[in-house]
């Protein structure tokens, strides 16, 4: 836990620069009805001559409009304009001020299990989606932005996000589909919580909703930072779950070898291994979304054919 605390703080003080054909700005929706701010880091590519599709990334319990910069640039860089939003509740905010590791982590596990929070975080979609159209409809992003081409990604909480945007049921016994997310990448996915078996039919059906493509990352240390008893064994193992539940067809699943639950959410890599899974990913992500949202095969046929060679041979892909 002390490693994971660590690394929780160096992520947001951490900076990262970014080619010059990327721009980032910061920004905050304002809900009036909920009295919620939602704040965003929008990624944004230049030079583009029609309107582009649009990228929500949703971060993990403790994250901010920070989270996983390498995943914005690259979507940027590929002709996405991608927004990072911030959800009050589960950010950043539960654990700042705290004083130990272990304070953080009670803070954490209260928070996850804050049904208000987790109602409120999945709320904020529809609504980012709302303000994302009047964007376009005004102002410095009028008509840039493809409002029907939109794609979703989230790390490990953000990920529930995902899932639940793609039409899974059942955690904290809510339905939070969002029809106008066309495909999705979720980053440690996990499964409902229930308080018994996770192989259960209920497991199962809360998945039989989901009806667009996917694409499931994880790595063979990806454990849960929060649980004292389930081993990181176990945890990848319902991590993989999520895929193997969701109906067929146009579902995609990376597994990197030694990749940690942090990996797919650091500022920025120090060291072979990071550089390689924050790249893959990358390369993964914008193959999928060029496939399901700019309708492009040559993508598709790239993701399914070729993307496993440029993997290392310990990574496992596979595709439904």
């Amino acid at each position: 836990m002390l490693k994971f605390i660590t690394l929780l703080f160096s992520f947001f003080i951490t900076h990262a620069s970014f080619a010059s054909d990327v721009s980032v700005k910061d920004g905050s929706f304002y809900d009036s009805a909920r009295s919620r701010t939602v704040p965003y880091k929008l990624y944004a590519p230049s030079n583009l001559t029609s309107p582009a599709p649009i990228i929500i990334f949703s971060h993990g319990l403790g994250g901010s409009t920070s989270a996983a910069p390498y995943f914005g640039k690259a979507m940027a860089e590929n002709g996405y304009y991608a927004f990072f939003i911030q959800h009050e509740g589960s950010d950043k905010t539960i654990w700042q001020g705290s004083r130990n590791p272990q304070e953080v982590k009670r803070k954490f596990s209260a928070a996850v299990r804050d049904s208000d929070a987790y109602k409120n975080r999945m709320k904020d979609l529809p609504f980012v989606i709302d303000q994302i159209e009047l964007l376009n409809k005004q102002g410095a992003l009028k008509g840039k932005l493809d409002v029907n081409k939109i794609g979703m990604a989230g790390h490990s909480y953000g990920a529930k996000s995902v899932l639940a945007a793609a039409g899974q049921s059942g955690t904290m016994g809510a339905y939070f589909k969002e029809s106008r997310i066309k495909a999705a990448v979720a980053l440690s996915p996990s499964l409902p919580m229930y308080s018994k078996d996770n192989k259960s039919d209920q497991v199962k059906a809360a998945f039989s909703k989901i009806d667009i493509p996917l694409f499931f990352v994880t790595g063979t240390k990806d454990g849960n930072p929060l649980s004292n008893k389930q081993s990181t064994e176990d945890a990848v193992a319902e991590r993989i779950l999520s895929y193997t539940y969701t109906p067929p067809t146009d579902k995609y699943l990376v597994v990197f070898k030694d990749a940690e639950h942090s990996s797919f959410g650091q500022r920025a890599t120090t060291d072979a291994l990071g550089t390689h899974i924050t790249q893959s990913v990358s390369h993964g992500a914008v193959l999928f979304f060029d496939a399901y949202l700019k309708g492009n095969q040559d993508a598709l046929n790239s993701l399914r054919q070729d993307y496993k060679s440029t993997l290392k041979p310990a990574d496992h892909f596979e595709y439904k």
